[in-house]
């Protein structure tokens, strides 16, 4: 179907070497796209730059500090002197730092909102700056479920990722007349080197699945496919949506 075609699209995604960014990198190049990938390290990422490609096209790679102001704009403006334009941002990059929140230091919650809210504003921003002129353009940041509910241990996380989803809704409002759309999307616990730490801790993975209605951990593909879907021509209605993948967690 036309509607959820793709090919051609040219995507730049942030934290593009990670397990998301990863398995959408290659999602959006099985579907026919052309993607950049920005990531802070990119000296270990052979692998993931492997298989990307294996899905038919080599992806560019930029390195970039996303908490940066001039490392964020340059790398689109390599991005764009390469693809030419941005058609979809997927801004993706994120970190967490997890403790009691009575122990949390400022240095905490600065590293934290630094990369998950100043480099979801810096991103948007730049992209947002090339897709106004042109009236065509899709941003999707990634959120959270926790930015909707709370979890022990990840305060300053739960409250950067509501952030992104207050940007996602104040952007989607100002730029709609621009024809640029912008949506959230918040995934539960996914199984990524991300979250490893937390799932191999005995009995957490099925703690989890306890509290999941579909009764299961999350996996990358499972959120690329509603990544695609947001990016593509069958949702041009859509904007300031959040798209939970979470098995019905916040259903509950």
């Amino acid at each position: 179907m036309n509607l959820f075609d793709l090919t051609g699209a040219k995507v730049l995604i942030t934290g593009g070497l990670g397990g998301v960014g990863r398995g959408v990198a290659k999602a959006f190049v099985a579907a026919g796209a052309e993607v950049a990938l920005v990531d802070s390290d990119i000296a270990n990422g052979d692998a993931a730059i492997r298989e990307i490609a294996a899905e038919g096209r080599a992806p560019l790679v930029i390195e970039a500090d996303v908490t940066r102001k001039a490392s964020v704009e340059a790398a689109v403006a390599q991005c764009l002197a390469a693809m030419g334009r941005i058609d979809v941002l997927f801004n993706n990059a994120g970190i967490i730092v997890r403790g009691a929140a009575t122990e949390a230091s400022e240095a905490d919650f600065d590293r934290i909102f630094a990369v998950n809210v100043r480099g979801v504003f810096l991103f948007g921003q730049a992209v947002a700056r090339h897709m106004i002129p042109r009236r065509a353009g899709v941003i999707i940041n990634n959120a959270s479920i926790a930015a909707m509910i709370g979890i022990a241990g990840s305060s300053i996380y739960c409250a950067s990722k509501g952030a992104v989803l207050q940007f996602t809704r104040a952007w989607a409002v100002e730029w709609a007349p621009h024809n640029v759309r912008v949506n959230a999307l918040a995934p539960t616990f996914l199984r990524t080197p991300f979250t490893a730490e937390v799932l191999a801790i005995p009995g957490r993975e099925e703690q989890i699945a306890a509290k999941t209605p579909m009764g299961r951990i999350g996996e990358v593909a499972d959120v690329a496919g509603a990544v695609l879907y947001l990016a593509s021509p069958a949702a041009a209605l859509v904007t300031g949506h959040v798209m939970t993948v979470d098995g019905g967690w916040t259903a509950l």
